[in-house]
């Protein structure tokens, strides 16, 4: 078992300590002054928290934005009357600190921030700037490693829990039979593809190494977990991803399975209500195509959070099936280096 899987498990005890902590100040932050629009900066793992802050704003009837501090610093929304929460789990990287500072120069915003470590620069830097708004929560479990795991569903229940949403109790952390048997079958199918329906030229180019190459489909309530496919796919080196929400994908995005047949997988993540249209797509689509449906019950944004855990365990799976160390990877001295630009 990695340090990945190893994480996994450790999902009940973050469950756990994010429904005892106390979520009064941030949830003012949150929701008082509803007209004022809400942006929220994040960047890699902790990204997909800050598109479901907005998926809870926009429930409450907020404007709001998730957005990376890059694109925030580089853009008109720097300078926007609004309330930005920066979301990092350690507080230490260097473009939610720019983010910060440019936020806090900007008269027309407020500024705060939510960490889950005591120290880092972030938290050190408004500590001393005596800004009122930082939300600087301690989760007892140890570093995540490479990828977000027990960071990422920390933030979401903590950020579940301040807009005011308490029906946590009915989110199950463990996959059932059928769950777990459809994300191995799943993975199988990746790795041999009928060729009963490729030319000899299509079978050249999929070169019969298998599948690595993944659609990830998405309704509003399933978008931060699609995003977090795609930063642990990319980040993790488990596959490259295309992603559109049920019904953008079909204005030609369709073409790629046509044009590329055996070449790409896809995951549908399945919200009640959107499981009939998605299931009018996928029963249209050639027999190929190896699908994925990650299923939630539950139609609150807990659908996200229900979601979030799931696509751990694929990731898990596709992590086995490449040999790949996804919370050790071997970081090679130019990644260092941009991440540190």
């Amino acid at each position: 078992m990695g340090l990945f899987e190893y994480k996994i498990r450790q999902f009940p005890e973050t469950l756990k300590w994010a429904k005892k902590q106390d979520v009064g100040r941030l949830s003012q932050y949150l929701l008082s002054n509803p007209t004022t629009n809400r942006l929220f900066l994040a960047s890699g793992g902790s990204y997909s928290a800050a598109a479901f802050a907005e998926l809870l704003s926009a429930e409450k009837g907020i404007m709001a934005r998730a957005i990376t501090p890059f694109f925030y610093c580089g853009s008109g929304f720097s300078s926007i009357p609004a309330r930005t929460l920066l979301v990092s789990a350690g507080g230490n990287n260097k473009d939610i600190s720019r983010g910060y500072h440019t936020a806090h120069d900007c008269p027309r915003q407020e500024v705060g921030a939510i960490t889950l470590r005591p120290k880092g620069a972030l938290q050190d830097e408004m500590r001393e700037n005596g800004e009122l708004n930082l939300f600087d929560y301690v989760l007892p479990t140890a570093k995540d490693g490479f990828l977000s795991t027990t960071t990422v569903l920390a933030f979401y229940v903590l950020l579940y829990r301040a807009y005011g949403y308490e029906d946590l109790e009915a989110l199950d952390l463990n996959l059932s039979e059928t769950e777990s048997n459809d994300i191995h079958d799943f993975v199988e199918h990746l790795k041999r593809i009928s060729l009963e329906e490729l030319t000899q030229h299509e079978a050249y180019l999929h070169k019969l190494e298998g599948v690595d190459s993944f659609f990830i489909l998405f309704s509003a309530k399933s978008a931060p977990p699609a995003l977090d496919i795609e930063s642990k796919f990319s980040e993790g080196a488990l596959g490259n991803t295309q992603l559109a929400d049920y019904r953008n994908f079909a204005h030609g995005r369709f073409n790629w399975f046509t044009q590329r047949p055996g070449q790409t997988g896809l995951i549908c993540l399945q919200t009640p209500d959107d499981v009939e249209m998605s299931e009018d797509i996928l029963t249209r689509l050639p027999n190929h195509v190896p699908i994925l449906r990650l299923r939630t019950k539950h139609t609150t944004p807990l659908a996200a959070i229900d979601l979030l855990v799931k696509e751990h365990y694929l990731c898990s799976a596709l992590g086995e099936r490449w040999g790949l160390d996804l919370s050790r990877p071997v970081v090679p001295d130019y990644g260092r280096y941009i991440h540190n630009l």
